[in-house]
């Protein structure tokens, strides 16, 4: 009891002096009512040092919360009279409430105000968004009149220029408006104000007669997945050229470049008989030798997709043959091997196999040939062959320890070597315990001729005290009863360890031990984050929950997951995981722990839109981690956008068949809209490839016709020779990340239905 009433006096003690932790720990309750009346109690006893404190603009905050937006703008206009910190904060607020309030003109100029401020960072492109969607609704354009010499990074700058060209129009100056747009299509292509500056320029006047923007818009559509009308544009500029009605005439090398993205876009459209011709007069035409090689190996990739293996194989040799050091030589070189091998011209295609192996720069590639030629030679029951390949599989290096050791295990299964399959496999395991490959040798250990031998040898391992016995106890022994006390001893022996037992007992730190109220806080967010505004003041969470200190590192990513910060939640912890032990297990780390690296968020919708197209919700968990990191802006630089990454040509379709109408860029930025595409697409590509999700996740990063073809390269039906026949490592490296997060969010979230959430 007397330790009760020291450590409430101690509480106590500490919120007379800095009141903002009992108003933290208070919203970490879930009392948004009492942190309310705690702040205005304070404001009226207190008012000097609750400005100093920001005071105003937590009451502010809490009222915008609450739908009361008046006496919102109120507080937020008392904080920026009297805390300078945060008067640019303040005032996007109270431009936040004038925009809700119809109020465009109004709001507009109060973040023209705010930018003259030389804001925070982190504020400048939610300000810049809202200047323009403000200027849209009816502000004042001559408010950008004195911007042009604000310190802006590139993307506000370019919106900036961006939003001037709209009011160049709005006022009638069509051709202001014009040379504008096409300015910021000169200097870049692939961010979503290029997109919009293309459809401007287009939009504004025929461009058919200029060469030089004719074929800009086109290459910019192209960039943004519009192939349809970005091969228009190309085929109408390159065809004008060729009838000599262009002035100037165009480069050579802008000739060769739009004449490859059009093909290119013939490509993605799926017109492969059209590409492979086109690509074939552009390497006739190429001036430079890599040019030829390049259009060449592209040509043999269109007639491989069409089934002209033979064509496809000639046309990747004359590829390495018009340029033996392009980058393009040793694709071109394992592509051919490839096909010759599945169309059984085995010894032409071992002549290209020790081609490969002559050129140190090309070792990556010929470990890709190896496992290629083994994993076709293991699945059919013949090992004699495979010893060499695996010898140059395994000497590859991390990148392909995994597969070698696997595919080690199938040859000494082979060879009746049950010792040395079951030794291979375990290093598998060891390497990377969720790699799909791992999952597989583990299957093999829990079943068959294997399993008895597992069982001893891991119950064997279990006897023993040492950390790395117990471990392959647990990973021979699995998820049974014996292997849940391998782990747990595992766990006991971890803990004696001193640089494992931070991690293993991470929890979130107490509210009043936070290092953060003995900080000197002169930044805004750091203000914001005292104040418990943690999406606000989500860039200085590194700053005062280090990962250095395990503990506070995890309350950091809790306090960013609870505002809805999943992306930097995430990004936190998994800064914070490189620097545990790789001998811990995830298993045996705080539930809290694994639940921020694989996290729950949107898991209403998730779940709804899974059972809705009968998807797995960790499969869609997983695709969403690693498409977007949970981030809903997400912009890749192939114009994919949104958490769960389309581009405009799968997402128009798409969402025309859904009812969803015609959906624009901007729509796939939205949650619901994202993750209904992402299910549905699930759906229809576990239909396509026979419920079989390896496939289905590689035709989701790299195309179905791409997927079938990899799946024409085996020689079995198992996932794990499709993995390594996976031809990008962009998509195997995908399929590895995506299998092993929907494992991990399986184990995390067993069930269907949402957890029950849990208070601080």
């Amino acid at each position: 009891m007397l330790v009760l009433r020291l450590s409430l006096g101690f509480a106590l003690m500490l919120t007379a002096e800095d009141p903002r932790i009992e108003l933290v720990r208070l919203s970490l309750m879930d009392s948004p009512a009492v942190v309310l009346q705690r702040t205005e109690d304070f404001l009226e006893k207190h008012p000097d040092q609750a400005a100093q404190l920001g005071l105003s603009y937590l009451r502010g905050n809490l009222l915008a919360r609450q739908g009361l937006s008046q006496d919102a703008g109120v507080a937020f206009g008392e904080a920026f009279s009297t805390n300078n910190l945060l008067r640019a904060h303040s005032l996007y607020q109270i431009a936040l409430e004038e925009e809700e309030q119809n109020h465009p003109e109004v709001a507009a100029g109060l973040i023209v105000k705010l930018l003259g401020l030389d804001p925070p960072r982190a504020l400048v492109p939610k300000a810049m968004a809202l200047l323009r969607r403000t200027l849209s609704k009816g502000g004042d354009c001559r408010l950008l009149e004195g911007l042009p010499s604000l310190r802006l990074s590139t993307p506000e700058r370019r919106q900036l220029r961006l939003a001037q060209a709209h009011c160049s129009f709005r006022r009638g100056l069509r051709e202001d408006a014009r040379s504008r747009m096409i300015d910021l299509l000169k200097e870049a292509k692939g961010d979503d104000t290029a997109r919009e500056a293309a459809e401007w320029v287009v939009n504004l006047q025929p461009i058919s007669e200029s060469p030089d923007l004719t074929f800009l818009v086109g290459e910019t559509l192209h960039h943004h997945r519009e192939f349809n009308r970005s091969i228009r544009y190309l085929q109408s500029a390159l065809d004008r050229s060729a009838a000599g009605r262009m002035s100037p005439t165009p480069s050579s090398r802008q000739l060769y470049d739009a004449g490859y993205s059009l093909q290119r876009g013939n490509f993605w459209l799926g017109r492969w008989q059209q590409a492979a011709e086109g690509f074939a007069q552009l390497a006739a035409k190429a001036s430079l030798p890599r040019d030829r090689a390049k259009a060449l190996y592209q040509a043999g990739r269109c007639l491989e997709l069409l089934g002209q293996w033979q064509q496809a194989a000639d046309s990747f040799r004359r590829s390495f043959n018009a340029d033996p050091m392009s980058r393009w030589s040793d694709a071109a070189l394992l592509s051919a091997m490839r096909l010759e091998w599945r169309t059984g011209n085995e010894k032409t295609a071992l002549e290209l196999f020790g081609l490969l192996q002559s050129k140190r720069q090309w070792k990556e590639t010929a470990v890709r040939a190896s496992l290629f030629l083994a994993s076709s030679d293991l699945v059919q029951g013949r090992h004699d062959r495979a010893q060499s390949w695996l010898v140059l599989a395994e000497g590859a290096g991390k990148g392909t320890v995994v597969e070698a050791r696997y595919w080690r295990g199938r040859q000494r299964e082979l060879q009746e070597n049950l010792s040395g399959a079951l030794e291979s496999y375990l290093q598998a395991l060891e390497a990377d315990t969720y790699h799909p490959l791992s999952r597989a040798a583990l299957k093999r250990l829990q079943s068959g001729p294997l399993a008895s031998l597992s069982r001893k040898e891991g119950l064997r391992r279990a006897r023993s005290s040492k950390i790395q016995d117990l471990r392959e106890a647990w990973l021979l022994l699995g998820a049974g009863e014996a292997g849940t006390a391998a782990l747990e001893a595992l766990r006991g022996q971890l803990l004696a360890d001193r640089t494992a037992e931070p991690y293993l007992s991470m929890k979130p730190a107490p509210v009043q031990e936070w290092p953060l109220w003995r900080a000197s806080l002169r930044e805004p967010e750091e203000l914001l984050l005292a104040l418990g505004i943690w999406r606000d003041g989500a860039a200085m969470v590194p700053r005062h929950f280090p990962v250095s200190q395990p503990a506070l590192a995890l309350t950091g990513s809790l306090l960013l997951a609870r505002d809805g910060e999943t992306n930097q939640s995430l990004r936190q912890v998994e800064i914070l995981s490189q620097r545990i032990p790789k001998r811990i297990p995830l298993e045996v780390l705080p539930e809290a722990y694994q639940s921020l690296l694989y996290p729950n968020a949107f898991g209403d919708l998730i779940v709804h839109q899974g059972f809705r197209f009968n998807v797995e919700a960790a499969l869609i968990r997983a695709i969403i981690r690693e498409e977007s990191r949970f981030l809903p802006t997400a912009l890749s630089a192939a114009a994919a956008r949104g958490l769960t990454q389309f581009i405009m040509p799968t997402a128009r379709p798409l969402g025309q068949k859904l009812g969803m109408g015609t959906l624009q860029p901007a729509d796939l930025y939205q949650p619901p809209v994202a993750i209904t595409l992402g299910a549905a697409y699930l759906h229809d590509l576990h239909m396509e490839f026979d419920g079989a999700t390896h496939m289905a996740v590689a035709a989701y990063n790299a195309g179905e016709p791409q997927a079938h073809l990899w799946k024409q390269y085996c020689f079995s039906g198992e996932p794990e020779e499709y993995f390594s026949k996976v031809g990008f490592r962009q998509t195997r490296d995908y399929l590895r990340k995506v299998l092993t997060s929907r494992t991990h969010f399986q184990r995390v979230y067993p069930t269907t239905t949402l957890p029950t959430p849990k208070r601080w």
